[in-house]
């Protein structure tokens, strides 16, 4: 028997825009697992749960719709301190160039870092895999 195992999902909203970063360990049970495990990619209905789970990798969405996908190869790490709130330029530039950064959200600050510290998850750049 097939299993299919995906990344947790972690949004985070900034201004307009949703950030989606896929983290490990991996899930194999709940909703998202058995919705992703009984579809056909091509009918993938809510792109904001769907792409990063299946493809992996951090995604920006303007209102929904996929703008970007970026790699990186480090941890997502939530930070105790409440910084200024990012414009969402100056993230895709880090991530276009695969920078540590720090972003706020209205409710907290997230850094990507290359090391791990505490409070850190591994970023995800795969997405869904079959285990048989």
């Amino acid at each position: 028997m097939m299993r299919i195992a995906v990344p947790k999902v972690i949004f985070y909203e900034l201004s307009d825009y949703t950030i989606a970063i896929p983290t490990l360990p991996l899930i194999q049970e709940g909703e998202v697992v058995k919705k992703i495990s009984t579809m056909k990619i091509s009918s993938c209905d809510d792109k904001l749960q769907c792409y990063p789970s299946i493809l992996g990798g951090i995604f920006i969405f303007r209102k929904r719709i996929p703008i970007a996908r970026y790699e990186f190869n480090g941890f997502l790490c939530a930070e105790q301190r409440k910084g200024e709130e990012e414009n969402i330029n100056q993230l895709i530039s880090s991530l276009s160039k695969e920078e540590e950064c720090c972003f706020s959200s209205q409710s907290s600050t997230f850094c990507l870092r290359k090391k791990k510290e505490n409070n850190c998850y591994l970023i995800d750049n795969i997405g869904m895999r079959f285990i048989v």
